[in-house]
């Protein structure tokens, strides 16, 4: 066999050393560069799992807040939409409520503007009343001037004022 490794054009002992040379590479490779790398990569592996981890609870955490903010924005918008309601309804009362004053306190005005003007319309009457009293008796005095005494006058002045003032009061003008 030796022979056959001469023809071939190989030394045995080179081939061993070699052998042991190769299996010395190995181990160092192993012990130095294989078990380092294969650490490296395994925690990088871990890492990742717990970065994907991490993302997936973050996702999961984010698909939690945005749906608590919708319901946050649902509700937002029903209050608005019931204070929207509940101020029109306020509104409309208020308005209600000043149209029945403002009705109310027309009604006074008119009854106190009715009254003013019955209260005028008295007076004026009376004036009236007075004033053809006095030119009654006044027309009477300078007609009867000269034919009655000034005793007989004023009987009768005084007798066409009060008829005047018998008549108006019986005919409801007072």
């Amino acid at each position: 066999m030796a022979e056959l490794f001469t023809n071939l054009g190989i030394n045995w002992k080179v081939l061993i050393a070699q052998i042991i040379n190769f299996g010395i590479l190995l181990f160092i490779l192993k012990y130095f560069l294989y078990g380092p790398v294969m650490k490296m990569l395994d925690s990088r592996k871990e890492k990742l799992e717990q970065d994907k981890k991490l993302s997936d609870s973050l996702k999961e955490r984010i698909e939690e807040i945005e749906k608590l903010k919708e319901k946050t924005l649902d509700q937002a918008r029903e209050s608005s939409q019931k204070l929207i309601k509940d101020t029109e309804k306020l509104s409309l009362a208020l308005k209600e409520k000043m149209m029945n004053e403002a009705r109310i306190e027309s009604e006074k005005i008119l009854s106190r503007t009715q009254k003013d003007l019955e209260n005028q319309k008295i007076q004026i009457k009376e004036e009236v009343k007075k004033e053809i009293g006095a030119i009654v008796v006044s027309a009477l005095e300078k007609s009867m001037g000269d034919f009655i005494d000034a005793g007989a006058q004023a009987k009768l002045s005084k007798k066409a004022t009060e008829l005047i003032l018998s008549r108006s009061a019986r005919s409801g003008e007072v």
